[in-house]
């Protein structure tokens, strides 16, 4: 008896070491099946440059062309799991439907088993006109941003980190290379004028915006250890691939507002620097008056009153009436006026680069 026990001991120990085995083997083929089934990708370039926002976690995905654009982009998709099989179907026609503007990217896991599939739809824009908005912090925008100010701009295209272009929306300082932290990017004037310069022309545009808050003069000369002339330039130089550059938009002053007699023969430096550059000799150069309220402005205001007199093709917008974000402290603009600013700019650019 004490053998058939014993036996039948043995007997229950091998079944649960059987189970045990089976399970963990079980636990292990879910584990390598969810693996298998995952095959997202970890990014999808168009010709070298990372889609702007990629998310892992989306299929579809909208990608701008400049009006050059004849053929189908080269697209490289790169996997989450190297071990995964990609392959790419570009777009047939990127001039023609949404069927055939739209790329296809499939993913297969290593067993095959599992296939996602991607798609990028392209638009091939048309040729925009370029207008750089560049300054300190009133350019970057400080008017407090509420959820009136986030629509989509019409006919409005803002330049990406990547050198892309996607339909506006604020804060337009958000993809400057040389701003402070995001959260204080808020609302400028190139959102108003954006909206007058479209509904005056019917025209698409593009914006460069690349503002930093508190920058002076000095920071913005060609050579200066700041280079935010040189990383400006690098992100216009790009985005000509865009359009045709129409007009330079320039709000600073503040931090040099007890040098005004020094300043016009800086400013003209970094325009002429800015059109030997660009290629643009004759490039449309508009800035701004400081806030009146601060009697630090009145001879800097008196002073860039006479830009059109030392750089040629140039003009200034006014800031009366405008009033300040907290108090007669603050050099900054609240919304409304920076709405405000942002039409005198447009009417100046429509009078001088559109006739009207």
């Amino acid at each position: 008896m004490s053998f058939i026990k014993a036996g039948f001991n043995r007997f229950k120990w091998i079944a649960f070491i059987s189970i045990l085995t089976l399970s963990v083997h079980g636990q292990n083929s879910a584990l390598n099946y969810q693996a298998s089934k995952n095959t997202t990708l970890k990014a999808i370039l168009v010709n070298g440059d990372t889609i702007d926002n990629f998310n892992q976690d989306l299929n579809a995905f909208k990608v701008n062309l400049p009006y050059t654009t004849v053929k189908s982009p080269q697209i490289t998709a790169i996997p989450f799991h190297s071990g995964d099989i990609v392959r790419i179907f570009p777009a047939s026609n990127v001039l023609g439907s949404k069927k055939e503007r739209t790329a296809r990217i499939l993913v297969s896991s290593k067993d095959k088993a599992i296939t996602e599939t991607y798609k990028v739809q392209f638009k091939v824009l048309p040729k925009l006109d370029l207008f750089l908005l560049i300054g300190q912090s009133n350019m970057a925008g400080r008017g407090t941003l509420s959820t009136e100010y986030l629509d989509t701009l019409t006919n409005v295209y803002l330049m990406t980190p990547n050198n892309s272009m996607e339909p506006a929306i604020n804060p337009l300082n958000k993809y400057s290379n040389i701003r402070k932290a995001l959260k204080m990017q808020q609302i400028g004037p190139g959102y108003e004028f954006s909206k007058k310069i479209t509904a005056k022309t019917g025209i698409e545009i593009g914006l460069i915006v690349n503002a930093r808050g508190g920058s002076s003069i000095k920071s913005w000369e060609k050579g200066n250890k700041d280079q935010y002339y040189e990383k400006t330039l690098g992100r216009m130089k790009a985005a000509l691939k865009w359009g045709t550059l129409k007009a330079i938009l320039w709000h600073q002053g503040e931090s040099d507002s007890g040098q005004p007699d020094t300043y016009l023969a800086k400013l003209s430096t970094m325009v002429q620097n800015f059109r030997t550059d660009l290629g643009y000799p004759k490039v449309y150069f508009v800035a701004g008056e400081l806030a009146y309220w601060r009697k630090e402005s009145k001879a800097f205001n008196t002073m860039i009153r006479t830009i059109s007199s030392q750089i040629p093709y140039s003009d200034w917008v006014s800031a009366e009436d405008l009033t300040p974000l907290i108090n007669i402290s603050d050099p900054h603009f609240n919304a409304q006026s920076q709405l405000l600013l942002g039409e005198r700019y447009a009417e100046k650019v429509l009078h001088s680069c559109y006739s009207k």
